[in-house]
């Protein structure tokens, strides 16, 4: 035991410092991507900060100059007011990083000024742009055309003369881009922190992770035995599902010829239940899903119906219809009987109600509990037209196949009779999907009689 206490100690310790070990190596990993990465990209932002402050100061220039230029047109610069005209246009400017701007008048004065002016008035004036590797004077700058260079400190330099002979002088120092520079470079050493940062906090995330890994190990072998259990639960319906379809057709081949009138009835009370969900809140995908195996043991207490009377092709006596109607409470008990040996379920319960209840009429004159209107289960009442559908369709040995539109328009007399009014109206909207079915499912010689019949009539 204290061998074995040691050995997960020791296990302990082991992990624990292949954990540290990986968080070193991230965090040095990380400062090396940082330094190689913020080398190039630091002066990059240099170059690009320099751009974007004398791209944004010569837009504001050229704004300047022409504000300047309306003045000058339409005052005249000996006036003291054309002066504070000008002093206030230079207010409004908005220049980056400090750019100084002043004003020359015709006669090399100063008429006004953002700032200090870094020359006396005539050597301002006298000052040389170099634009394109030419030396050009600020007073050599001709009406309406822009000069724009550096000066011999390398300064950027915008000169714009007016009409009138005075000066716009808008000058740049390379000191105040350098600032703007280092501001830039903080910025991207606080991204740099910032990213550590991120990176220490995803390690102390991994060291977490690793931590609950035999958490989640036992968390996912739990969700793979509920799936393989799901897995076991839905073949096991489905063999049930498969049984009593087969249990279904078995007693159905006693009644017809082909024994597909089961599908038929299935697919039918699918269409017919489809229609119905928007205005039943009982109707959703699972009772659809049971509905449509519950509705093919409708008839399954037939088995007990003699086959001399089950198979008459005549009238059938009172006595014989007694018989006949007894299959509705024989199909019950059968279905009760596999309930309580199964226990409660959906698809069951939906079988015994269609089974016991799907000869009952909308008007009470059915079997056999003479139910009226919604008494009457939502389930039979919906086998109870897809079972009618199919047998007016279909061939017995008593009765011929009659058309699809003929057999419409019976049901559509039989409405509010018969059938729930709701149904019939169902079944008229998917009518067309009753005949796709019909022609898909229906044998042969069913459809051929059918059309006999459509024909003669």
């Amino acid at each position: 035991m204290r061998g074995s206490g040691q050995s997960k100690n020791g296990g302990g310790r082991r992990e624990s410092y292949r954990l540290v070990a990986v968080l070193t190596v991230q965090a040095l990993l990380v400062v090396a991507g940082l330094a190689v990465v913020l080398m190039p990209l630091q002066s990059r932002l240099k170059w690009l900060t320099s751009e974007r402050i004398e791209s944004e100061n010569l837009a504001e220039s050229y704004r300047l100059a022409n504000a300047m230029q309306q003045v000058s047109q339409e005052l005249d610069p000996s006036e003291p007011v054309w002066r504070d005209a000008v002093s206030m246009i230079l207010a409004t400017g908005s220049f980056g990083a400090k750019a100084r701007v002043v004003v020359l008048g015709d006669d090399g004065r100063v008429v006004a000024t953002t700032g200090g002016a870094t020359h006396a008035d005539a050597a301002l004036f006298d000052s040389r742009v170099r634009v394109a590797g030419a030396d050009l004077r600020v007073r050599d700058a001709n009406v309406g055309k822009a000069l724009l260079g550096t000066d011999e400190n390398d300064n950027w330099m915008f000169v714009q003369a007016m009409p009138n002979g005075a000066v716009v002088v808008v000058e740049q120092e390379q000191s105040q881009v350098a600032l703007q520079s280092q501001a830039s470079s903080r910025m991207m050493l606080g991204w740099a922190a910032g990213s550590l940062t991120v990176a220490l906090s995803l390690g102390a995330m991994l060291v977490y992770a690793v931590i609950r890994r035999q958490h989640v190990v036992l968390e996912h072998r739990n969700d793979d035995l509920a799936v393989t259990l799901e897995k076991r639960l839905t073949q096991s319906l489905s063999a049930r599902t498969a049984l009593i379809l087969g249990l279904a057709k078995l007693a159905d081949y006693r009644d017809t010829d082909t024994g597909s009138h089961l599908e038929r009835i299935c697919a039918y009370s699918e269409l017919l239940a489809k229609e119905l969900k928007a205005t039943h809140a009982e109707i959703n995908d699972t009772w659809i899903t049971h509905l449509k195996p519950a509705a093919s043991l409708h008839d399954i207490g037939k088995v007990g119906v003699p086959d001399p009377v089950l198979l008459k092709p005549g009238k059938l006596t009172p006595a014989e219809r007694k018989l006949v109607e007894r299959h509705t409470y024989m199909g019950a008990d059968t279905l009760i009987a596999i309930r309580a040996k199964l226990g409660d379920d959906e698809l069951i319960n939906l079988a015994i109600q269609i089974a016991l209840f799907h000869h009952e009429r909308w008007d009470g004159s059915g079997y056999p509990l003479g139910l009226r209107g919604e008494q009457i289960p939502l389930s039979a009442r919906i086998v109870s037209l897809a079972d009618v559908y199919d047998a007016l369709t279909s061939r017995r040995v008593y009765k011929k196949a009659m058309a699809h539109e003929k057999a419409c328009e019976l049901i559509c007399d039989l409405r509010a009779t018969h059938f729930d009014p709701e149904v019939v109206d169902a079944f008229l909207r998917a009518k067309d999907d009753f005949d796709r079915v019909r022609n898909k499912l229906q044998s042969f010689g069913d459809l051929m009689e059918a059309a006999h019949t459509k024909a003669a009539a």
